[in-house]
């Protein structure tokens, strides 16, 4: 394994630990709230806010990823030719401009949804409450593309402080508001406050560090950015977007079918979350490998070995755990979970090998073109499943896609491997060629002809 796996796996520890912290804040916030408002105003509230969730998926756009990678490898390259402040001004002109590509995204989404409330005549309350919300789905798209910073630097503590601090701002300030009797447009007030903190200790931190110089970019990065990052978000809308029309596409087919889905969607969540946090730790580390390094695939391997003893786990212990936890009404849901939980090794796979692909520059419109398709032909999939063979039908057509996911980035990380082999040959050929040739200069050189 690679000499960094250790602390590879204490940053990992580090965000995973900030995570559980926020699902707990968070479940609590759900709790509070769906007892004081009620089913009608949780239902909505919830609607409002999953909606401010998705929408800031588009205003993130994958920057995340790209800017990530970028940072990392931009200070390894640092370190190497030794130009700190040539360092700071690039990774300057690279943060501003994914922050200016975030607000012109977060601005045009407010306003779309404040012209949607118009529209629909929802009212001053529901209409604050969306505009609130969808505000705040902006800052933490921003406050992801911040942290990119302390992810590339290995600071993770400062992301797990980021993180707690909103969650635990947002709980307190709630339950303040809601023992002080406001109205439930104060949660709205929550909501933007919590973001606001968020985004204001990732600046603060970001200017005391001194990592970045907040110069300003040229007016080609703007295009720059826009073309770097296009393979980014389409590969993001396919292994992300997309799959969250599965329940609403099912729900069109059997409304059972899709409830039955949705258990298997939700016990996979925490599960899912664990490789998807461990593989942004892996940027830093795998901007410091050589061509052909191994190191990547290496990852993979792990991660996919404990992708598949939790799945045998998680498989052995469902019958069990889904009618405890979600109600013998259930019951029949257990093998639809249970073959949804065949996709574990394959996404404990796909998230590293994301990684290794992007650090290793071959991303490519055509992957994420690719990994669209392949998202698409994993509903209609899932569809023709569910028609032949009902929900379990519908379970496997979802497995399908994560496999064929896999496939796709695999063969794309092993182009890394095979163009490295064919520069190495090349390069090898034409060192044995001009070894091959020097004695026969030599020998002309010092004959009679060779002389004259």
């Amino acid at each position: 394994m690679p000499s960094w796996i250790r602390s590879w796996a204490a940053d990992s520890a580090a965000l995973l630990f900030s995570q559980a912290g926020a699902i707990v804040a968070t479940s609590a916030l759900a709790i509070l709230l769906a007892r004081y408002l009620g089913p009608k105003d949780w239902g909505i509230f919830s609607g409002v806010l999953g909606l401010s969730l998705a929408l800031s998926a588009f205003v993130e756009l994958g920057l995340t990823a790209w800017l990530l990678r970028e940072l990392s490898q931009l200070w390894v390259r640092d370190e190497v030719e030794s130009e700190p402040r040539k360092a700071r001004i690039q990774a300057g002109q690279l943060l501003l401009s994914s922050l200016a590509a975030n607000l012109a995204l977060g601005t045009a989404m407010i306003v779309a949804s404040g012209a949607v409330a118009a529209a629909f005549g929802v009212g001053t309350t529901k209409g604050f409450l969306l505009i609130s919300l969808v505000a705040y789905g902006g800052l933490i798209a921003a406050c992801s593309t911040l942290e990119t910073v302390f992810r590339a630097r290995r600071r993770v503590g400062r992301v797990m402080t980021a993180t707690l601090l909103e969650k635990v701002l947002l709980l307190a300030l709630v339950t303040i508001f809601l023992v002080l009797g406001f109205s439930v447009v104060t949660i709205g007030v929550a909501y933007l406050l919590a973001g606001i903190a968020h985004s204001a200790y990732d600046v603060t931190m970001i200017v005391r560090s001194k990592d970045v110089a907040f110069a300003r970019p040229p007016k080609r990065m703007a295009r720059h950015v826009a073309r770097a990052t296009l393979p980014f978000v389409l590969a993001r809308a396919a292994l992300n977007v997309i799959p969250y029309l599965d329940i609403f596409i099912l729900a069109a087919i059997s409304a059972v079918a899709a409830g039955y889905f949705a258990i298997g969607f939700r016990a996979l969540g925490p599960i899912i979350m664990i490789p998807a946090v461990m593989s942004t730790a892996l940027y830093p580390f795998l901007a410091r490998e050589s061509k052909g390094s191994r190191a990547g695939w290496q990852v993979v391997g792990l991660l996919s070995a404990i992708g598949a003893i939790i799945a045998a786990v998680a498989i052995v212990l469902s019958p069990e755990l889904v009618p405890i936890v979600f109600g013998a009404d259930y019951t029949p849901a257990i093998a639809v979970v249970q073959v949804m939980f065949l996709t574990i090794p394959f996404v404990f796979a796909n998230n590293p090998l994301l990684a290794h692909v992007y650090s290793a520059r071959l991303e490519q419109r055509a992957l994420g073109l690719g990994l669209g398709a392949i998202s698409c032909f994993g509903i209609g999939a899932m569809v023709s499943g569910q028609i032949l063979f009902g929900p379990v039908g519908a379970a496997a057509g979802y497995v399908l896609r994560q496999i064929l996911f896999t496939v796709v980035l695999a063969i794309t990380g092993g182009a890394r491997v095979a163009l490295t082999r064919s520069v190495r040959t090349k390069r090898g050929g034409k060192q044995r060629a001009g070894a091959s040739e020097a004695p026969r200069e030599t020998s002309a050189a010092s004959s009679p002809g060779g002389a004259t």
